[in-house]
């Protein structure tokens, strides 16, 4: 009976923090838009170095939601 608890305690805890992956995934993929609309506006020196590090940021948590589906 313990190790069925313990099996869905796991199997909440791995869908929550895919969830949460998932909502910051989504939260990323704005922000980088939201970069990119600024971009066009105002272009500066700073504005590719800050579009390439919102880039690595929805590559990194992507893969890490992957990571996390499937290791679930």
């Amino acid at each position: 009976m313990e190790i069925l608890s313990f099996l869905q305690f796991n199997l909440i805890t791995k869908l929550f923090f895919s969830v949460l992956l998932l909502f910051y995934f989504v939260f990323v993929a704005v922000v980088y838009r939201q970069i990119s609309l600024m971009t066009q506006i105002l272009d500066s020196k700073i504005s590719p170095l800050v579009k390439t590090i919102a880039a690595i940021q929805i590559i990194v948590v992507g893969i890490l939601f992957l990571v996390g589906v499937l290791l679930a």
